[in-house]
């Protein structure tokens, strides 16, 4: 299987190519105004190094956010416009998921939190954890990605280490509360002091160049979102989770 993935979610523009569950080539760039002129031609660089044609391609992988207004629409009508020319199955994967699929399982089993400024003393945010499933490490949801004020995450977050009861928006029940949470964010995150005055020594920060938006990570969760027949269609948009400004003024007109 030969996968092109592409992130352009959040002041960075990522492309790799996998085969096989193996990175061949990627490339990386921090360059928010120069996507809209610079991802195209940086797949077919990136095609070009390696003597790949656009049809041996298998599948195609995009994040669908949350993220940049405008990297976002790019990458994902980007990806469409791949898949339909091809005849390709094309998987949309949440950035959320993306940035904690980027830390490997620990050797303290904990919450990994990724979080993208909302600004207004806002971030959108998930929970996940890492589950051992026969011989595979698998990336699990235990609260679904949203948009909530920082007081509210740090309620959240309190709850979790505390071990006091709370819904849980997934199947899978914990059997117990793990010891601390791994909070995964890019530099542009704010009110940093706060998370760490609030949460303590449970709370520990993966940023910066450690905690990239990287099209490489997308390959495992685009390969088993595909076996799980989860293939996006012609309709397929951008995930937003809280609505945009210029949605807002229609509904309001």
């Amino acid at each position: 299987m030969r996968i092109l993935a592409l992130d352009a979610t959040h002041g960075t523009f990522s492309v790799a190519l996998i085969e096989d569950r193996a990175l061949i080539a990627e490339m990386t760039m921090r360059l928010p105004r120069q996507v809209s002129t610079q991802l195209v031609p940086t797949i077919e660089l990136l095609l070009n190094k390696v003597g790949w044609s656009l049809e041996s391609l298998t599948l195609i992988a995009t994040s669908h956010g949350p993220g940049s207004y405008t990297g976002l629409r790019l990458a994902v009508t980007t990806a469409k416009a791949l898949a339909y020319g091809l005849d390709v199955p094309l998987v949309g994967i949440s950035s959320l998921k993306l940035l904690a699929q980027a830390v490997p399982p620990l050797p303290i089993d904990a919450y990994l939190v990724p979080l993208i400024d909302a600004r207004g003393e806002r971030a959108y945010g998930a929970v996940y954890r890492w589950a051992l499933e026969g011989q595979s490490w698998f990336l699990r949801t235990i609260i679904d990605e949203r948009v909530q004020t920082i007081d509210a995450w740090l309620k959240t977050l309190q709850t979790l280490l505390n071990g006091s009861d709370m819904p849980l928006d997934t199947d899978d029940h914990l059997d117990d509360h793990l010891p601390m949470v791994v909070l995964i964010g890019d530099p542009s995150v704010p009110y940093k002091d706060i998370w760490r005055a609030q949460l303590g020594e449970k709370a520990h920060w993966i940023e910066g160049v450690y905690a990239p938006l990287r099209a490489a990570h997308l390959a495992q969760l685009a390969i088993e979102a595909w076996q799980d027949g989860a293939v996006a269609d012609a309709f397929f948009v951008p995930l937003y989770v809280q609505k945009s400004a210029p949605e807002k003024n229609l509904e309001q007109s």
